[in-house]
């Protein structure tokens, strides 16, 4: 199954996406993910070629930066292969996995279509957001019939278990704990949806200047539609912007909130191992306090 070099075989990879494999280049990719990702370029027996990306979701950092109950490497690919590769949203193509279920060593591995050029949405011009939001509106009507059995749920032992998470981080949250079962209440009374879980824009890649093609589903969940927005809108995003791709969703501001709030507590709980990528280096605590005056948690 594994080379000398610690890689999946060509036969392996066939057997995978149910193609035989004649050759396969490998580089390791640029993209920033907790998971080893690599592009491949794979010759087919018959000559065509495929240009893939190779995700191998056993990552040890993967498990060490993310908070243990977030932690599920099926999670990503029973999403895509369950309900991406069934949904009409144009996110990359599902390809195949491999699951090998070793007590001593799982292996879990995720074959999708390569983006070829393209960009983090953060990195392009701002009219892109309202198409993202777009985009967002589509994703949420999807009915799930079953859902995935790995998708995380926002219940209120979850919300819970944020902010106790970040007040360990941050002592001086104790203000907003006090009174955060507020909070909890109407963020369980949302609207619920499938939901990316983690729709930032270094998360949705742009290609052909248009397309919206987001990656990253290893926290995918049944919660409230608003929190992909609100991820989307997150960090330093002035209020005449995030009213622009609120109103392309479709939403009012005013429920994007307790929405926003629950993401900066979230952050405030990851992992102390991690540091996160420079586009979300923010202040989330200052972030936190304010939105918990805004939404009447402290005063």
């Amino acid at each position: 199954m594994i080379d000398a070099a610690g890689h999946l075989t060509a036969e392996e990879i066939g057997r995978a996406i149910g193609r035989e494999v004649a050759l396969v280049r490998r580089r390791d990719w640029d993209y920033h993910s907790s998971h080893g990702m690599q592009e491949l370029d794979v010759e087919l027996a018959d000559g065509s070629r495929l240009a893939m990306i190779f995700k191998g979701a056993e990552s040890a950092d993967a498990q060490r930066t993310r908070p243990g109950f977030l932690y599920n490497p099926r999670r990503e690919i029973d999403v895509y292969r369950g309900v991406l590769a069934k949904a009409d949203l144009d996110t990359p193509t599902f390809y195949g996995s491999m699951i090998d279920e070793d007590p001593q060593q799982p292996r879990y591995w995720l074959f999708i279509g390569h983006l070829r050029d393209a960009v983090p949405l953060w990195q392009c011009e701002f009219d892109l957001w309202p198409e993202a939001a777009r985009w967002l509106k589509r994703l949420h009507s999807i009915a799930l019939h079953p859902a995935p059995k790995s998708l995380l749920h926002y219940d209120e032992h979850f919300y819970w278990k944020w902010i106790e998470r970040a007040s360990q981080n941050r002592p001086e949250l104790i203000a907003v704990t006090k009174h955060y079962g507020q909070v909890v209440k109407r963020l369980l009374a949302l609207p619920k949806a499938f939901i990316h879980g983690e729709f930032y824009p270094s998360n949705i890649l742009v290609q052909d200047n248009r397309r919206i093609r987001p990656i990253d589903w290893e926290t995918a969940a049944i919660g409230p539609a608003l929190m992909d927005l609100a991820a989307l809108c997150s960090g330093r995003f002035d209020d005449a912007r995030r009213r622009e791709a609120v109103e392309a969703y479709g939403a009012d501001v005013r429920d994007l909130d307790d929405c926003r709030l629950h993401l900066a507590i979230q952050w405030l709980g990851w992992s102390k191992d991690w540091t996160p990528p420079r586009e979300h280096q923010q202040n989330w605590f200052a972030e936190a306090m304010e939105l918990a005056a805004r939404v009447g948690v402290v005063r």
